[in-house]
Parts: structure tokens; sequence; C-alpha cells
């Protein structure tokens, strides 16, 4: 409880006793519970006493301590809600298509390594990882009879596929915590050739962030199963991505790409495919 006594006497605390010194303890409280101790002792100087100013100066610093604690704990609350709201939207296009559970998921896990890869700051490297999380958000939009068809799709039926990457846009646009993942939800499927979409950019005029989910979300579909086919030997997938760089792939991407370590990617295909196919 927060109601002990503040200022330890030597003569009358064994811990005081052996600083030979008066001491102070004061608590951190965080709801109510003491979580910790704030202790101060050994003074020096001419006046070994604390004065009544020092104990309220570390009364005001361990009130400070408990409040910066309780808003870690409110930021780290905040923190797990959005997750579990961004989980829950991927579960979401899993549960609309059994055979890419667990896509965007692996998206995340290959844009992060590449991130890394790419050595940019760790606060990136998450951004990416959520960035792949959501990138296929907006096939929420699109019809479960043409996500599931297990035969080639007609025109129509593809022009409805293209629309994903704008309606996942315009859902997440809104929430300003998914600002700097925009650009990679809305053109993850431009090419470096300009023959993407939705708005046939090229080059540098596609997002850093937008070249690296296309790479990651193109040796997903390679390596997993689908409704229509197979998944690829692991070494044709590398070799086809090798192939399309310069045309569909950043040229200087690509080569960096396939020297990444899948084992996590793995790890998280071996989940997701079993729970895909029955």
């Amino acid at each position: 409880a927060d109601g002990w006594t503040r200022l330890l006497a030597p003569a009358a605390h064994p811990l005081a006793s052996r600083l030979a010194s008066e001491l102070l303890a004061e608590p951190i409280v965080h709801d109510g519970q003491v979580i910790g101790i704030l202790m101060a002792g050994n003074k020096t100087g001419d006046d070994p006493d604390l004065s009544s100013f020092e104990m309220q100066l570390c009364d005001a610093i361990a009130h400070f301590i408990g409040v910066f604690h309780e808003n870690i704990a409110r930021y780290t609350d905040q923190r797990q809600l959005f997750l579990g709201t961004i989980h829950a939207l991927t579960s979401a296009i899993d549960a609309k298509d059994a055979y890419t559970c667990g896509h965007s998921e692996r998206v995340g896990i290959l844009a992060a390594a590449m991130a890394a890869a790419l050595k940019l700051p760790d606060e990136q490297i998450e951004l990416y990882r959520l960035a792949g999380m959501v990138h296929d958000v907006g096939k929420i939009g699109v019809p479960e009879a043409i996500l599931r068809k297990p035969a080639k799709l007609t025109d129509e039926e593809f022009a409805e596929i293209q629309k994903h990457p704008r309606i996942g846009h315009t859902i997440l646009r809104d929430i300003p915590q998914m600002a700097h993942v925009l650009p990679g939800v809305l053109h993850h499927h431009e090419r470096w050739d300009g023959r993407g979409y939705p708005d046939r950019i090229a080059g540098d005029q596609i997002s850093l962030l937008a070249r690296v989910l296309c790479l990651a979300d193109t040796f997903d579909a390679m390596s997993s199963n689908r409704a229509y086919r197979n998944a690829r030997p692991r070494g044709a997938v590398l070799e086809e991505v090798l192939r399309c760089a310069g045309a569909q792939f950043d040229p200087q991407l690509a080569p960096l790409f396939v020297t990444l370590d899948f084992t996590d990617f793995d790890t998280a295909l071996a989940r997701h495919q079993p729970a895909a196919l029955h």
C-alpha cells in the first residue's frame, strides 16, 4: 500500500542503518498500486538531514515516473488494440479465400526482411511489416466468386480484381496511423516498366515501399498453393524474380531480394497452407 513512512532513520530501519544516513523511500504508483520505489540517501554536505524541499522534489519525481508509466501502459493498450484490428482485417480477407490464408502475414514478413536488408531504421522495418499485412485489405470489396475462381479470369473479372488497391486505399486513408503505408497499398501492383495498375506509373515514380511489396506479394503468390495451381519450387521462384528484374520488379531490389533468409517465411507458410486446403 501507499501508506508507509517515507523518511527512514538509521536508528529505526536496517537499510538506512547500512547507509548510515537518512533514506527517503517514495512510492511509484500506477492505477492505485505501488509498482516501485524511488530511493534517495547518502546526502553529502554540511547538513546530512533531508530538507522538506528535497523530500517534495523526490515526491514530485516519483509522481512523474508513475504518470509516465501510466502513459506507457495506455500507449501499449492502444497499440495492442490497433494491431488487433489489423489482424481482424487480414483475417476477414483470409475468410473470403481459404487458399490465400496467411498471405498478408507472409508478405509482411518478407517486406520487413527486405527493409532490414536495405538497412532501414527499425521504425521503417515495422512500417513495412504493417504495410504487408494490410496491402490486400481492398479485396474485402471483391466478390468471393472471383477470388475463389479455380480457372482463368475473364477480362471483366480481372477488372474487378484490379480495383482492390484503390478500395484498400479508400478503406485506410482516414486512419492516421496508416498514412505512411498508403502508397504501398495503392501501388503494390504497379510494375517497374509501367504496365501495372491502377495508375500505370513506372520506375522511381513507384514508392520504395510499393516496389518491395510487389516483390514480396509476387514471391508469396508463386510459393503457395492456389485454387488453380500448385506452388512452384523455390529455385524456380527465385529464377523468375531475377528474370523479371527491370520489367515487373526494380532491377536493383530483385537481386537483393533473392538473397534473403526465408526461414521465417517458410515457417509461416507451413503453418498456413494445411489450413488453406481443408
